[in-house]
């Protein structure tokens, strides 16, 4: 299994293990209902599965097309040449200066592209560590809660009073205020990154637009 996927997914196995350990226990119901809602969270927001585009076929596409860009700049006719002077020849410098500044414009929104699809897959990363180190607080959240109410249960034998429920309660609280923080700073960067991804949308359109309008009229 690629490391990148055993890390949360190894630590989600032993949390349902340590629910099963002690999920059936009466005085654990908060910290059940606690960890189902930071799970599906944790899911819906990041997954087990590891980003696989991060641009680097956009890089590598970008790299050629300013290639293609370079070749094209230095195709014009020679202003000096004699053998090719006239309209035809500055018709052909023209349209070549034109796919010139076109080539190195898509290499360009290439490069951004592949920038904000690197962006993207760290920000899952980023956000799908701290999603897992929550997770893994439950590991020894249910073990101590489970002990509290055994060393209280003397004086609190109702198992939504006494040091455990309100641990429980506390941790509970604590979780989703943690779950509520991350994911808007990732709705913050999602609108960031869909509104640059929306800019590079626009630029394509141009160059379609342009290359189009460059196209010969069909009597």
């Amino acid at each position: 299994m690629n490391p990148e996927i055993a890390f949360p997914y190894t630590r989600l196995e032993n949390i349902k293990f340590k629910l099963e350990l002690y999920g059936q226990h009466p005085i654990t119901k908060i910290l059940r209902i606690s960890f189902v809602q930071h799970v599906a969270t944790f899911l819906a927001t990041t997954g087990l599965a590891v980003p696989v585009d991060r641009g680097e076929e956009l890089t590598t596409g970008a790299r050629a097309l300013t290639r293609a860009g370079e070749i094209l700049g230095s195709a014009g006719s020679d202003a000096s040449d004699s053998e090719w002077q006239g309209p035809a020849a500055q018709s052909y410098n023209d349209r070549t200066t034109e796919q010139h500044n076109r080539a190195l414009k898509t290499a360009a929104l290439d490069t951004q592209l592949a920038e904000l699809l690197r962006t993207q897959a760290t920000q899952v990363q980023i956000l799908r560590s701290a999603m897992g180190a929550i997770a893994a607080s439950f590991l020894w959240a249910f073990p101590y809660s489970v002990s509290l109410y055994a060393r209280n249960v003397a004086t609190y034998p109702d198992p939504f009073t006494g040091p455990s429920a309100w641990f429980q309660m506390k941790f509970a609280a604590a979780v989703a205020t943690a779950d509520a923080g991350l994911l808007a700073a990732q709705g913050v960067l999602s609108e960031q990154t869909g509104a640059a991804m929306q800019t590079v949308a626009n630029g394509y359109n141009q160059i379609a637009t342009e290359a189009q309008a460059a196209l010969p009229m069909q009597s």
